[in-house]
């Protein structure tokens, strides 16, 4: 018997890590024993079980070294580290002895003194065992490629994480009077693509610890890739307005909330008015009004030429249902920019 293993990191809809990452085949061969192939099998399964679950790459404070990737065991059993690093993003490679506990939870810090001058003290605290690191190299504030590969060179895990829409915002205190407060960047739930910005949002860093803010049994849809065409309307000419949108449960419906602006009427985002005079109409993947090809995922609305006059300007963002009744406003309810605009 030869066992043949295959990792397969691509785009998916909603749905766990196995579901997209792992093709295993089992092929009958008379000189492999049984024994040394599910040994194998074991093996494979349980690396692929550890996931880089949330990323503080833009403290607030810049005089804070307390940048950290954190790892997630999603296994019963627990997992070796020896000899394992991270090749891209970051420089770092853990020593002998190295453990990731079944369930458990260690980060990899750019300076472990800052940590435990941060969180240390907390009452639940960071035991000193759960903190690794110093990391080399700096995690960069406008996107990075983190890389943790195994000791033979295998890629365990990859995050290309961006700056802006869709993946979550950070960088700023929380809220905004009280510095050293800023958020990190947070799994919703570990068994999702963590390589899908949906997959991800904002919140209180929880080094070494469960994403208890943002943690969802059943996420709701993805959205990405949303756009207008053309970028810059003409007076009279129609708009297409299009999002991406995903999910294991079906989508039950993708709505378009617009706001119209007019010249010398401005409304700041902090006023009141912000709130009021959005009109609601929905999308569609049908290959109708604008739509290109039905039922690609690919969402289209379009905004007729007569809304388009000289300076006015066009506010939208975009709520996703789906079928068990769960939703997503997108830009998120906390970034610092809540919506699309030409």
């Amino acid at each position: 018997m030869i066992l043949f293993v295959e990792r397969r990191k691509g785009q998916r809809h909603k749905g766990t890590r196995a579901q997209r990452g792992w093709r295993i085949s089992l092929c009958l061969w008379p000189s492999v024993p049984l024994c040394l192939c599910l040994l194998l099998l074991c093996s494979y399964v349980c690396t692929a079980s550890v996931v880089i679950n949330e990323i503080h790459y833009d403290p607030d404070v810049k005089t804070e070294a307390v940048e950290f990737v954190e790892l997630y065991n999603t296994a019963a059993t627990g997992i070796d580290l020896s000899g394992w690093y991270f090749s891209n993003g970051i420089s770092y490679e853990f020593p002998v002895g190295s453990t990731l506990p079944a369930g458990g939870y260690i980060i990899v810090a750019y300076s472990p003194l800052h940590i435990d001058s941060k969180w240390g003290d907390n009452r639940s605290g960071i035991p000193p065992h759960w903190v690794f690191g110093p990391f080399q190299g700096k995690l960069a504030n406008e996107g990075e490629t983190i890389e943790l590969r195994n000791p033979d060179g295998d890629l365990i895990d990859r995050v290309d994480y961006q700056l802006g829409f869709p993946w979550p915002t950070v960088g700023d205190p929380v809220p905004a009077q009280q510095p050293g407060a800023g958020n990190s960047i947070q799994l919703i739930n570990p068994f999702l693509d963590n390589d899908l910005a949906g997959s991800w949002r904002s919140a209180e860093p929880t080094p070494a610890a469960h994403n208890e803010r943002v943690y969802v049994d059943n996420p709701p849809p993805h959205v990405r890739q949303v756009e207008h065409s053309p970028k810059q309307p003409r007076s009279g000419e129609t708009a297409i307005i299009t999002a991406k949108v995903t999910d294991s449960d079906g989508v039950a419906r993708v709505t378009l909330g617009y706001q119209i602006v007019e010249p010398g009427s401005y409304i700041s985002i902090t006023d009141s008015q912000y709130h009021l005079n959005w009109t609601n109409i929905a999308m569609g993947d049908d290959g109708l009004d604008g739509d290109a090809i039905a039922g690609d995922d690919v969402y289209s609305v379009q905004l007729p030429g007569s809304m388009q006059v000289h300076r006015r300007l066009i506010r939208y963002r975009i709520t996703a249902e789906d079928r068990s009744g769960r939703g997503l406003l997108v830009p998120y309810v906390d970034d610092p920019q809540p919506n699309f605009a030409y």
